[in-house]
């Protein structure tokens, strides 16, 4: 293998009709630590030029339709990409047509493969470098493309089409590779107040500082609020928690934290036996609202809109976090409260509310318990669809 000083951040065009030479370079170049975008014509070398930007164009001269003088002699008008022609045309005369086109190399064919090489890695040796190192312009990922400039997402030579969103988000991906981007910084750097639910497996709220419990490892809400504080200069953060069961890793974990209030409803009795009203935090920061078994929508809505939203109003929270359990569905096997899936859409608007007033509309939501399939998805997508609708 001979790469080139910069063979990793190169991207080369090959532009060839034989498709067996094609393969053939693309394969060689690649495995020497080039990208390598093929195309089988002047037309179709001209269709990638006008969305990706090279590096370096290799052309074959005798191509049917416009051939490689042609084509070199029109793209450097607007072009200083260096160009490479491959020719069987060797005679002195067409080497010097080819280079008065705007060539700057020019090897007949046949030729060994090791040559090309060299001169391809010579050719870039000698492109002049702008100031300090830069970013790859592209992030290569098999077959698949992402240019950080354009954003655009290429399958070999086929376009991707993003969106706006889809966009900014690979490029937030691709400028920080090989790192775990958490949830809140996604909200942040997508630079617009808005929202985002976690499908989150395992889920959390029962996590305690020192004990797993109830199929949760983590506090990952709690770890998604601690962030906002310390890394994106919050002062207050608020957790809401509609899961059947109370949130007592949630609770152990915000005890003594003034800077996050916590809310939740749940029922009592119930897994696991935590939450009762006197339960208040070191700070009178949390807020329990326990549900007799049987709870329906309507008391379930006025104890929201009565307790949970004053006191969290009254904290001014700068962003909102949700732990989103379903389990309170009435169709849930482990609990025994008589909610319906309008219900979780309802107090997502309340929450959406609350957030408009006092984050910015910030919003962040994790999935918690749901043990009803068809339950669960329902009510999950209700309470994403508001999301989506009050995110706008």
């Amino acid at each position: 293998m001979i790469a080139g000083p910069d063979s990793q951040d190169s991207h080369l065009l090959v532009v060839d009709d034989d498709e067996r030479i094609r393969g053939l370079l693309q394969k060689f170049l690649a495995r020497n630590g080039y990208w390598v975008t093929t195309a089988r014509d002047a037309a179709h070398a001209r269709r990638l030029l006008d969305g990706l930007e090279f590096d370096l164009l290799v052309f074959d001269v005798m191509m049917p339709g416009e051939d490689g003088f042609t084509l070199t002699r029109d793209l450097r008008r607007r072009l200083t990409t260096p160009i490479m022609l491959l020719t069987a045309k060797g005679d002195a005369d067409d080497r010097i047509r080819g280079l008065e086109a705007g060539a700057d190399d020019y090897l007949p064919k046949p030729f060994e493969p090791r040559e090309l090489l060299l001169r391809i890695n010579a050719i870039l040796r000698r492109v002049p470098k702008t100031g300090a190192a830069q970013p790859p312009r592209n992030i290569q990922m098999g077959e698949v493309r992402f240019d950080l400039v354009r954003g655009e997402l290429w399958n070999g030579n086929t376009p991707v089409h993003l969106t706006a969103t889809e966009a900014l988000l690979m490029r937030i991906f691709s400028a920080r590779p090989g790192e775990a981007i958490s949830r809140l910084d996604l909200v942040e750097e997508l630079g617009r107040a808005g929202n985002a639910f976690c499908a989150t497996r395992p889920p959390g709220h029962h996590a305690e500082r020192e004990t797993a419990m109830g199929f949760c490892l983590f506090g990952n809400v709690v770890s998604a609020a601690r962030h906002a504080l310390d890394h994106h200069g919050l002062d207050r953060v608020a957790i809401a928690d509609f899961d059947v069961h109370h949130g007592n890793g949630t609770q152990d974990l915000v005890w003594n934290d003034p800077r996050i209030a916590f809310v939740s409803s749940h029922q009592v009795p119930l897994y696991p036996g935590t939450g009762s009203a006197a339960e208040s935090g070191g700070s009178g920061n949390i807020l329990n609202i326990p549900l007799p078994p049987g709870t329906g929508g309507a008391a379930f809505r006025q104890l929201w809109q009565d307790r949970a939203r004053p006191f969290l109003r009254g904290f001014e929270p700068q962003f909102l976090f949700v732990s989103a359990g379903f389990d309170a569905h009435r169709a849930d096997p482990l609990g025994g409260l008589n909610l319906g899936t309008e219900d979780f859409a309802w107090v997502t608007h309340l929450l959406c509310d609350l957030a408009d007033a006092c984050a910015g509309g910030r919003i962040v939501s994790t999935l918690e318990g749901g043990y009803d399939l068809d339950a669960l998805a329902a009510s999950a997508a209700a309470h994403v669809r508001v999301l989506m609708e009050r995110g706008r």
